[in-house]
């Protein structure tokens, strides 16, 4: 009788035993998984909410601090277990330089020990500063508060524009004085590798708007999907929108420019 005493006693605190460690190991996975998933999501919702009119005319990263909270909350939900319950506080958002930090709050679900219910609450916290440097291809883009600056007016303009280019075609390549006016792909030439930049700086207050209506979506698509099938899209788009949709920076609007319209376009997408 003893030894049977003894044998649920060990049985007993094997299963114990058992229980324990894998609380532990909930807790510990869950917020492990947690932090990673939320460190990734952080990143790419900080790129998503980036306004890009703003850093390619001044250099400057900012970011709207609404599209942030609505591009985290999608992805993060698209992308944790369905099963558990998640709550997210946002603390800190700046919009310049970009900054948040996130509170990411969930339970290891209810375990039971010995008609004890345990349910353990975890906080995970992540804070991410946006610091970045855009690189086109094979050259880094080099802003300053003078760049396409060209009449030293403190704006940047249609007339500057039309200088530079004139100013290209007249100098060959050479900078001189103008260098950190116009060389932003730091190759150091002022040519039209430049000039595109320049062009699509100034007219895209939101990446590849093609038509004009504040935002990128399959509309702008279709125009480009359009010319590019009829092979006209030099005379079909306008000059701002033939620099806008040319997405590749090679002076050119064909097939390659709209797969990475396409691509864009898919990854901007939610998945139904």
């Amino acid at each position: 009788m003893k030894e049977s005493m003894w044998g649920y006693l060990i049985i007993a605190l094997g299963v114990f035993i058992v229980v324990i460690l894998f609380l532990v190991q909930n807790l510990t996975s869950t917020n492990e998984q947690d932090y990673y998933l939320s460190r990734e999501i952080l990143r790419a919702s900080m790129y998503d909410a980036v306004d890009y009119g703003t850093y390619m005319k001044s250099g400057k990263l900012v970011m709207s601090r609404e599209k942030f909270v609505s591009v985290f909350t999608r992805r993060f939900a698209e992308s944790v277990n369905p099963d558990r319950t998640y709550q997210l506080d946002f603390y800190d958002i700046y919009e310049y330089p970009p900054k948040a930090t996130i509170r990411i709050k969930t339970t290891t679900g209810e375990t039971t020990i010995k008609d004890n219910s345990i349910d353990l609450e975890i906080n995970t916290f992540i804070t991410g500063i946006l610091e970045t440097t855009e690189s086109t291809g094979e050259y880094n883009i080099i802003y300053s508060t003078s760049t396409g600056d060209y009449d030293g007016d403190g704006n940047f303009s249609e007339a500057d524009i039309t200088s530079i280019e004139q100013f290209i075609r007249t100098n060959g390549g050479a900078c001189g004085k103008y260098a950190s006016v116009i060389n932003v792909n730091g190759d150091k030439d002022c040519d039209n590798k430049d000039l595109i930049i320049l062009k699509k700086a100034l007219y895209s207050e939101v990446p590849l708007d093609v038509n004009g209506d504040g935002e990128f979506s399959e509309l702008d698509v279709k125009i480009i999907r359009k010319c590019v099938n009829n092979s006209n899209c030099k005379t079909a788009l306008t000059p701002k929108q033939f620099v806008i949709a040319d997405v590749t920076n090679d002076g050119k609007v064909d097939l390659s420019d709209l797969d990475q319209m396409e691509k864009v376009l898919d990854t901007a997408t939610p998945a139904n």
